[in-house]
């Protein structure tokens, strides 16, 4: 019976396979439908900001007009270039923003967002300016998020209301904006987010994560203030916003009183949790414990060939008890526009006199691209919302590093290095080494529409903590992770499409070793109104310390990634219904036994999502 259930196993990855093979050699001319699909071409690693993942969402379903309004909300997503941005910010109507899409000067990710716009709007013109989306996850307990946005003419509102597993109240978080646009500015009431400079003072809920995507999005400044597309219950501000435009700059004025979880001791000592988890005795009694004001002002000079943004912010936190802190953070930034690149920077001032320093020099040649940058910060820099690009985050921040990545195109061929150095800028003791490592990585890409194939390889070795000492010539011990990928996308006809991923990957230390294997090979079938997609994991791992990361078959506004750290075999399903009026329903099912004989029983996750348009 076991090795029937194993042939059974091996059969099913097969026969994908070999389908993955058939449906490579057809030509694309299928239509994209959704974001979650495009959004899982990109690496599973690295996180996709939640504001990214619902505003992508929303412009698919047509909440802007294509045109300039559309190009700025395009602005706003991580995952743009920076030579995009620029072409972006030219935009004046429909005709100059879908002309993008033929321009081979533009990425890849780009020419392929504004053909599956042009199609999705296509898709949706009978659909209103009111966007009704629930959400609704089960495993053990249930996480609910009701999403509600209104975007016509000058004027656009949204509310969001979320409730995580496990959570006493029926909603934990609730979340609105309305803001209204003017010939030289914009008012903004409600949850906002303030996306400025380069991460130093305040950013997105997930910083720019060193990958093969670092050379595209770190050399781009901040949007500035927006409205707040995210159920994250710690990354907004709370109050009014107001933008005016002057020959002389942007000016942004700003107040906000926010309730904060985390606490706050008599010596000033302050710590905020930013999980948004309220299911343990502690998480419950710091929920909303501490409130948050906060005023601020920016100037913003940007002119086509300059950027400079100073931002400065004055924060009061106070708990329950009425015990008080007071403190102030900001930044200066910059962005110089060169004949073959940019030059780029950011110095900030945190949180208890704590400093840090963000610097670039981006090279642009035909066909090459190259990034240099270096940065500091201090022991525990944190400021307003700061959350630069970094090796370690919030309290542990404190380092010194240096990022090289540079890239070659040919034909549709796409060829990424990147490198990384990085240590510990304070040590509790003078006579030890200072935490430290290195990371790098290659890959070659062939994209052609939806279709693509990539290979990559990364190598990361970092030390577990500062425990070598000069004077004994002890060496501190390191941690070596190596990971090797594969993934492609390939198509039979118009309807049917298929995906495949490998990945081994080899942790050691000098104690152990771990490695692991897994292979993800997903089919879908797409037509006019209607998406069916199986998907199928295996995971073998020996030892506990190698994982494997693979996207789950997301639905409309949500990237979930899985994580296997043990031997896992994992089917599931996804189906999507749509409608030219902007109705959609779908729903995701997904089973894991914890090993290759189907023993036992499963356990089953799933989602549900309904969307309509107004």
């Amino acid at each position: 019976m076991e090795q029937l259930r194993t042939t059974i196993l091996v059969y099913l990855h097969i026969s994908l396979v070999l389908a993955l093979i058939l449906i490579g050699v057809k030509p694309i001319t299928a239509q994209q439908k959704e974001a979650t699909t495009f959004l899982q071409n990109l690496d599973a690693e690295i996180d996709i900001p939640e504001e990214d993942i619902i505003l992508i969402n929303e412009i698919f379903k047509g909440q802007w007009t294509i045109g300039k309004e559309m190009a700025r909300q395009l602005m706003k997503l991580s995952i743009i270039d920076y030579d995009d941005e620029r072409v972006l910010s030219k935009v004046s109507d429909s005709e100059s923003l879908l002309i993008i899409s033929q321009n081979d000067a533009v990425s890849d990710i780009l020419r392929q967002l504004i053909t599956i716009i042009d199609n999705s709007i296509s898709r949706n013109k009978e659909s209103g300016d009111i966007l009704v989306n629930q959400y609704m996850v089960f495993n053990d307990d249930y996480r609910y998020r009701w999403k509600l946005n209104y975007s016509a003419n000058d004027y656009s509102a949204g509310l969001i209301a979320e409730r995580d597993p496990n959570e006493k109240k029926l909603i934990d978080h609730l979340s609105g904006y309305l803001s209204k646009k003017y010939n030289v500015g914009e008012l903004l009431v409600g949850d906002y987010q303030i996306v400025t400079g380069f991460g130093l003072w305040s950013w997105r809920s997930v910083s720019t994560r060193k990958s093969f995507e670092t050379i595209t999005g770190l050399p781009r400044m901040g949007r500035g203030i927006s409205p707040y597309h995210s159920s994250n219950e710690s990354w907004y501000l709370r109050g009014i916003g107001y933008t005016n435009e002057t020959k002389w700059g942007n000016l942004l004025i700003s107040g906000g009183y926010t309730l904060q979880d985390g606490k706050l001791d008599s010596t000033g000592y302050l710590s905020l949790s930013t999980s948004g988890f309220h299911t343990g005795a502690t998480s419950i009694a710091q929920q909303n414990n501490i409130s948050e004001l906060v005023l601020l002002g920016q100037w913003n000079y940007d002119k086509p060939k300059k950027q400079i943004v100073i931002s400065i912010a004055g924060t009061n936190w106070q708990d329950k008890k009425g015990i008080k802190k007071n403190d102030w953070s900001g930044s200066v930034a910059f962005n110089q526009l060169l004949a073959y690149g940019n030059m780029f920077g950011e110095i900030g001032r945190g949180y208890n006199r704590t400093a840090g320093i963000i610097t670039g020099l981006r090279l642009k040649i035909p066909n090459v691209k190259y990034l240099i940058s270096s940065r500091y910060y201090s022991k525990g820099y944190s400021a307003l919302r700061s959350n630069p690009f970094a090796e370690w985050v919030g309290k542990d921040r404190n380092e010194f590093g240096l990022f090289q990545s540079i890239s070659y195109k040919h034909n549709r061929n796409l060829f990424t290095i990147y490198g990384d150095l990085f240590k510990k800028s304070a040590v509790e003791r003078d006579d030890s080494f200072p935490k430290s490592g290195q990371e790098t990585g290659l890959r070659w890409e062939r994209r052609q529409g939806r279709r693509y194939q990539r290979l990559q390889w990364k190598w990361e070795k970092k030390s577990l903590e500062n425990n070598g000492i000069y004077l004994l010539a002890q060496e501190p011990i390191y941690e070596s992770n190596n990971t090797l990928k594969y993934s492609g996308v390939f198509n039979l006809n118009k309807s049917w499409w298929s995906k495949l991923q490998l990945t081994y990957t080899f942790d050691e230390t000098s104690e152990s070793e771990s490695h692991a294997y897994g292979l993800d090979t997903q089919i879908w079938w797409e037509i006019k109104n209607i998406s069916i997609f199986f998907d199928i994991v295996t995971t073998k791992t020996y030892g506990k310390s190698a994982w494997i990361y693979f996207w789950d078959v997301n639905l409309p506004g949500e990237m979930t990634t899985r994580v296997y750290t043990k031997d896992i075999v994992s089917p599931a399903i996804k189906i999507l219904y749509q409608t030219n009026s902007g109705f959609e329903l779908g729903f995701r099912l997904r089973a894991l036994w914890k090993d290759f004989g189907f023993t036992g029983t499963p356990e089953i996750v799933g989602a549900l999502v309904l969307e309509i348009m107004l």
